[in-house]
């Protein structure tokens, strides 16, 4: 049975050996010939993909290298054009300086020239005053020719001084304009009280609003205008007591305007509370109060223009 078994096996592998088909020599020939052409295609294949993806990576840093270069770029021009601003700033800077120093050297010229005008007003004030003493001494002279004639000498004595004064307070060439009320200070008539280079008289009659215009007009002064703190306090100190007209009224346009027509701003703090009311029941006619007086405070209030009360009037020292 053995036996049986491997003669039959040796008979199969024989057979198959026997059926096998050898390969022919041209397809081994062909592959041979083509082998090489396909692996160098595939390695041509994987030196490109692998270039490719060198190629991608390293645009890809090019792309980032520019617009690195482009913000740099962008950069430098910022800094190139804050530095032509810091440049323009010097220059800017440098031309105060200068405008700085000729205004330093101006100043210090004004200074002097102000301590100058300060010296010759203080001179020119007190001949002034001296010539307003002698003017009344005379004026009020009741003594003999000869008495007369010496007040006379000295007299002009004084007024050659006064005239010399008048010389000196003309402004010294100066980089300012010379300020108005620079010249001589002058007296005023009897009964007018004097401050600040005008003359003021307060009435001790009463007369209408129109009249004490009137009145004044022939002295040839004003009705009271007053702009500054300081001549409110000189007149307040001196009406304190009584009512007295001053000339700010609103019957000519039906706004408040001062005597010389000039427009008057309101200030609230000058004026009694609730004032001006232009109240028409006072019984004096149709008309509203049109016309301004100071109270016993001293705060301004409207009353009818017919009503008649002390005045003040005002005009500038004589030189």
């Amino acid at each position: 049975m053995t036996d049986y078994h491997r003669g039959k096996e040796q008979d199969t592998s024989f057979l198959w050996i026997k059926d096998g088909v050898p390969l022919p020599l041209s397809v081994v020939s062909v592959v041979k010939r083509w082998l090489f052409p396909v692996l160098t295609v595939v390695v041509i294949l994987i030196l490109i993909i692998v270039l490719g993806a060198t190629n991608t990576k390293t645009s890809n840093r090019l792309m980032s290298a520019e617009k690195r270069i482009s913000n740099l770029s962008d950069v430098i021009k910022s800094l190139n054009t804050s530095l032509q601003r810091a440049q323009e700033t010097a220059k800017e800077v440098e031309k105060m300086r200068f405008a700085v120093e000729n205004n330093k050297d101006q100043l210090i010229s004004a200074s002097e020239a102000l301590k100058q005008m300060s010296v010759v007003d203080s001179l020119s004030r007190s001949v002034a005053m001296l010539k307003c003493s002698l003017d009344r001494i005379v004026n009020n002279s009741t003594h003999t020719h000869t008495h007369t004639h010496t007040h006379s000498q000295i007299y002009q004595s004084t007024h050659s001084q006064l005239s010399l004064s008048e010389r000196l307070s003309v402004c010294p060439p100066c980089v300012l304009s010379c300020p108005s009320g620079s010249g001589v200070a002058a007296c005023c008539p009897p009964g007018w009280d004097q401050f600040d280079f005008n003359c003021y008289h307060f009435s001790r009659s009463s007369l209408s609003w129109n009249e004490s215009r009137v009145w004044c007009e022939k002295n040839e002064a004003h009705l009271l205008i007053l702009h500054s703190d300081k001549a409110w306090d000189f007149v307040n100190r001196r009406t304190a007591s009584s009512f007295h007209w001053v000339g700010l009224s609103d019957w000519r346009t039906g706004r408040w305007e001062w005597i010389n027509q000039t427009p008057y701003t309101m200030e609230r703090r000058r004026w009694m509370p609730g004032q001006p009311d232009g109240w028409s029941g006072h019984g004096l006619g149709h008309e509203v109060e049109h016309c301004a007086h100071l109270h016993h405070d001293g705060r301004l209030n409207d009353l009818h223009c017919s009503t008649k009360m002390r005045f003040i009037c005002q005009r500038h020292s004589m030189n």
